[in-house]
């Protein structure tokens, strides 16, 4: 059971590593990435207190 956690950390610490080194590496699509996931984020909560006049 033990072994089986280590393990589950192990390779979670992988995904991350993977991730974090893709993300570095790739550090303006990240970055790019970011941006439009929080302009979509902020678009609609705005969305929701106000109707947007645009499309």
């Amino acid at each position: 059971m033990e072994a089986e956690a280590q393990f589950h950390n192990y390779f979670a610490c992988l995904v991350f590593t993977s991730i974090y080194t893709i993300s570095f590496l790739h550090l303006p699509c990240a970055i790019c990435y970011v941006c439009s996931f929080l302009q979509g984020f902020l678009c609609n909560i705005s969305s929701h207190t106000h109707t947007h006049t645009h499309t």
